[in-house]
């Protein structure tokens, strides 16, 4: 057990630890305090209309494009436009080119209906 002697002496490190506690905590206050101003104020300057512009512009406008970058838009069409042309391509291959053969079947054809007859219709 710790002597009356050994607690005084370790009584100063007990009391810079204290205040090395107190003044990080009024840190963090004034800190938190000053960040809370700068998001309130902040805040206060964002209204509904300049939030839907910026979607506007984001969506149609030539906010955030770049020549890699599209707005959304651009990169919408361009991906319909995309799978126009493959739908093209597909549809002008012949029905033939979608057969899988199968050696597992007596007829060689997996394109048949559920109950084994025929082929689907393309």
């Amino acid at each position: 057990m710790p002597s009356v002697a050994d607690k005084k002496a370790n009584a100063p490190k007990v009391e810079k630890t204290k205040l090395n506690l107190q003044i990080r905590e009024l840190l963090g206050d004034a800190y938190s305090f000053v960040v809370g101003e700068r998001f309130t104020a902040s805040m206060s300057t964002v209204s509904l209309e300049t939030l839907m512009q910026e979607q506007i512009n984001q969506i149609e406008g030539t906010d955030g494009k770049t020549s890699i970058r599209l707005n959304k838009k651009d990169a919408l069409d361009r991906i319909l436009n995309g799978i126009s042309e493959v739908v093209k391509t597909v549809k002008a291959l012949p029905a033939g080119s979608f057969s899988i053969n199968s050696e597992d079947r007596e007829d060689g054809n997996v394109n048949s209906t559920i109950d084994g007859e025929g082929e689907f219709p393309l």
